[in-house]
């Protein structure tokens, strides 16, 4: 039980409503010490207890179950904010009961003890926001409404009723009367939802637990959204809370379109070939899709509808143990079969159990709705997932041989060039030779700043240290390759270095390529950090430059239009293997990219 929300409160509320009424009635307090003209205090004398008694029973349980939470409680956030309720009550108990004796006289400590514990609250609320303020006011105003509203109407009944027999009503009486009815009425609330449990225990008793659960289960239908899910709840509940021998779920096969147990509690044996089966033109199927109510199979001579049952089917049936079929429909169509079979016992069936069994399996319909629309979406989504995965894959399959067939074939022509280039200078000979020696100089030039921006270009499609030496050696790389624009540039490693999937150590490696050439081209940025950190079930990559910044949204939707796809791309890219992709950047405050990717991904496959 919670004390705080509980007995506790009780307690309390109930005390100070019989001082109140005791102070009405001019019992409490006897009397008011004054001396010199200066308030002293009251004199309570044994009225003292009534008071003191609640306040001291609130405020230990109130710390005691604070004390508790705090110990318990790892989040240091919420230790905090346990401490200073902690202090806030702590203050009001020392002040307060400071403030009820006769050694505070002349000094309004209780007021000072009040102040400074809504002082700490108010702090404690803003800091942490422990409430929302319009929710308070809402139920503030709407409870004080009420009450107000309450009060007023008592007494004026009591008015009325004055006038009306003339009978004496002092005001002490009126404010006794119409305190006591409030009292009565608070408690006749808290108490009705008790009295109706006690009535339901004593009619069913034997199954009052379990119709609690298939309760409770009524309230988690709507976070359902799996016929696995909904069957593990459904079925258990239903054969304890009614007492039956079993219960099955009968749902359409796609091909042949009749109807066929897929789910039963107890679980039957999946090999056993006398299971029973609903054809789709069976008039038991066609029945139900026509209706609403569960079909009693007792009662089934007396349908003119089911006339056409061929002997087999009614003898199947007869053997099946099942008594109730209910109809699970969407949209006005039969979708599946509800059967309970023979109550133990041989009881029957009452009208509050079709009641509830027909309330459950309709919001079964829509459960078994939404799952079926959840399974279409999964699949979908992971066929996109497969297909990107396999256009990713084959992209760099198709870079690896662009880069191989160019490092082969034009890189070595280049190298070749270059030699060439630097033999025939030599060759020339000083005295005729200095306007060609030039015009080579400016094709030797010309052909390693080619054959530089093909080793950068080659390194981008594929680079042989990412499958060679490992990420970390390969971003060390990438970074210095930018650093030759001015860039200063620091490459931070934390964690065990160790070879990761291919499929995180080539994402990490583009989404950081695609994030340097942006910082590069975009950021004017004067300085990029990158940190690695290599965790126990994940590592992080974080790219960090003091550059312009930019809008994130308004960059998204322009990439859109033109079709530049870059952060979209990286995004996607850390989506497939279940990673997690963050953005923050402002104007003028530079731009961090985080990266999260599990050492282990789970690709889902088609």
């Amino acid at each position: 039980m919670n004390m705080i929300g509980g007995l506790g409160v009780w307690i309390g509320v109930g005390g100070l409503a019989l001082f109140i009424i005791l102070a009405i009635l001019d019992y409490a307090p006897p009397r008011i010490i004054i001396e010199d003209d200066l308030f002293v205090g009251p004199e309570y004398g044994w009225w003292f207890l009534v008071y003191i008694i609640p306040m001291v029973v609130m405020a230990v349980m109130a710390e005691y179950s604070l004390v508790k939470k705090l110990k318990v409680n790892s989040d240091p956030v919420q230790k905090n904010r346990i401490s200073y309720l902690i202090v806030a009550v702590g203050i009001l108990i020392i002040f307060g009961f400071g403030g009820t004796t006769p050694l505070a006289g002349g000094f309004p400590i209780s007021h000072i003890g009040g102040f400074l514990s809504a002082c700490v609250l108010a702090y404690t609320i803003l800091k942490h926001g422990l409430v929302s303020i319009n929710s308070v006011l809402r139920r503030v105003l709407g409870w004080s409404f009420s009450l107000i509203t309450g009060i007023c109407t008592f007494a004026l009944v009591l008015f009325f009723l004055h006038i009306i027999f003339d009978f004496e009503l002092p005001f002490i009486t009126l404010s006794f009367s119409t305190l006591s009815a409030l009292v009565v009425a608070l408690l006749i609330y808290r108490l009705r939802p008790t009295v109706v449990s006690m009535i339901d225990y004593f009619f069913f008793r034997d199954t009052y637990s379990y119709r609690q659960v298939l309760l409770g289960f009524d309230r988690e239908m709507s976070n359902i959204i799996s016929l696995d899910e909904l069957a593990d709840k459904m079925l258990p509940a239903i054969s304890s809370a009614l007492r039956i021998s079993q219960v099955d779920i009968f749902f359409q096969d796609v091909g042949t379109r009749d109807f066929t147990t897929q789910y039963s509690y107890p679980k039957k044996n999946p090999n056993n070939h006398h299971a029973q089966i609903f054809t789709h033109d069976n008039p038991i199927v066609t029945w139900l899709q026509k209706e609403t109510n569960p079909l009693n199979l007792n009662y089934i001579e007396n349908i003119s509808q089911l006339d056409g049952l061929w002997q087999p089917e009614r003898d199947s049936l007869a053997t099946s143990n099942i008594e109730l079929l209910c109809p699970i429909k969407s949209r006005g169509e039969l979708i599946g079969i509800l059967a309970l079979g023979v109550k133990k016992g041989g009881g029957t069936y009452s009208q509050e159990d079709i009641e509830m069994i027909t309330g459950m399996a309709g919001k079964a319909g829509i459960i078994v709705e939404n799952a079926r629309m959840f399974t279409i979406l999964r699949q979908q989504q992971q066929q996109v997932q497969h297909l990107l995965n396999e256009a990713i894959q084959a992209q760099e399959n198709e870079r690896q041989r662009i880069s191989a067939d160019l490092h082969d074939s034009v890189a070595q022509w280049l190298a070749g060039a270059s030699y060439q280039t630097q033999t025939v200078e030599a060759l020339l000979s000083d005295t005729n030779g200095s306007n060609i020696r030039n015009q080579l100089n400016l094709v030797e030039e010309t052909i390693d700043k080619s054959l530089t921006e093909l080793r950068r270009v080659l390194v981008d499609l594929r680079p042989p240290s990412l499958d060679e030496l490992g990420l970390s050696h390969s971003l060390h790389q990438s970074l210095t390759s930018i650093s030759s624009d001015g860039l200063v540039c620091n490459f931070h490693e934390e964690g065990d270095h160790t070879r990761l999937d291919p499929s995180v150590e080539i994402t990490v490696y583009r989404v950081v390529q695609e994030a340097l050439n942006n910082i590069r081209k975009h950021s004017e940025a004067t300085r990029v950090d990158l940190y690695l950190n290599y965790g126990d079930e994940n590592v992080i990559v974080k790219i960090k430059d003091n550059g312009v910044g930019f809008d994130l949204t308004d960059t998204i939707n322009n990439a859109i239009s033109v079709g530049n796809l870059g952060l979209l791309g990286m995004k996607q890219r850390v989506d497939m293997l279940g990673g997690e992709f963050d953005i923050q950047t402002r104007h003028g405050k530079g731009t961090t990219i985080t990266l999260t990717l599990p050492l282990h991904p789970h690709i889902e496959e088609s």
